[in-house]
């Protein structure tokens, strides 16, 4: 494992976002630009991602594994629901704010950042089982994320759940992916390199809306938001912990420990910026966090594999 990669890897997408802030700035992006390519990053790059994950037929692993981790994945989304149900509590978040702060907690960034990280501290065949946690993260983000969010602010209306919003691209190619893995489908080779290239757009957009997003923000406001660094202290270093002291105790596979124990302590999912963007939820403070939390991670995460190597 080299711990420079994932150090250069992690400051790489730092520079996206710097790039994003700079873009705003310059008048190359608004607020108008924004909500445009976060419609784009969640109706198409993202779920052309998905699928190309599996596009090509040559998944990695058997079918028994597959279902292991992702069972594990899924177990792993139901701990952090369940944490976060104590957090709007625990940070005194405001009724409006309470389903953001749920998905912030619940969702990682698992595709943007977790494959590529994993890549670096375990190898590319740590990738078949990172796709089941992503696949796990698709199914839930783009259903109980979409209701997490709504439950905020649903078109103005809080409460009204508009449940049509919730069978979106994101739910639907989740759900192809999995077909097309589980039936051993092989897409043509023209379908699976446009699925991969347009998809492969998804992690510098986000980075880029959430840089743009932050250029309307006063930097002040995230650097001296004392319950943004508590809460990113308890997303990228308690949280982690506390499934590596768990997980050992059951996880004989190292790879698959080590992964449950990196994607548990990755940042805010940055499609969360997309998300309150897109449903009109408030974006300003998704960002922010996205932001702080990813920059913690720069720190938690070299640490943590490092810890993971011992």
């Amino acid at each position: 494992m080299d711990l420079l990669m994932v150090i250069e890897k992690m400051i790489s997408l730092f520079l996206m976002i710097l790039i994003g802030y700079a873009a705003n700035k310059a008048g190359i992006l608004d607020g108008t630009g924004n909500q445009k390519l976060s419609a784009l990053i969640l109706n198409i790059c993202c779920p052309l991602l998905i699928v190309s994950a599996v596009a090509g037929g040559n998944a990695n692993g058997s079918k028994s594994e597959a279902f292991m981790v992702l069972g594990l994945a899924f177990l792993l989304y139901i701990a952090l629901g369940v944490i976060s149900l104590m957090v709007p509590r625990l940070f005194h978040v405001k009724d409006n704010q309470k389903g953001l702060f749920q998905f912030m907690t619940i969702f990682p960034n698992v595709g943007f950042m977790g494959f590529p990280v994993a890549q670096v501290i375990f190898g590319t065949e740590s990738l078949f089982y990172a796709s089941m946690f992503n696949l796990a993260f698709n199914l839930l983000a783009f259903t109980l994320g979409v209701y997490l969010i709504q439950k905020d602010v649903s078109d103005g209306a809080a409460g009204k759940i508009n449940w049509k919003k919730i069978c979106n691209m994101g739910t639907l190619m989740a759900v192809l992916a999995m077909l097309i893995y589980l039936l051993d489908l092989k897409l043509p080779d023209v379908i699976a390199d446009t699925c991969s290239i347009v998809g492969n757009a998804t992690t510098p957009l986000s980075m880029i809306v959430i840089g743009s997003t932050m250029a309307g923000i006063p930097l002040k406001s995230v650097f001296t938001d004392g319950k943004a660094y508590l809460f990113s202290i308890m997303k990228v270093v308690l949280i982690p912990a506390l499934f590596w002291l768990v997980g050992r105790l059951f996880i004989e596979n190292p790879i698959v420990l080590g992964l449950l124990v990196i994607i548990a302590g990755m940042p805010c999912a940055s499609i969360t910026a997309m998300f309150a963007i897109e449903y009109n939820s408030d974006a300003n403070t998704a960002s922010r966090y996205v932001f702080l939390t990813t920059l913690m991670s720069f720190l938690s995460i070299p640490v943590l594999a490092w810890l993971l190597s011992m």
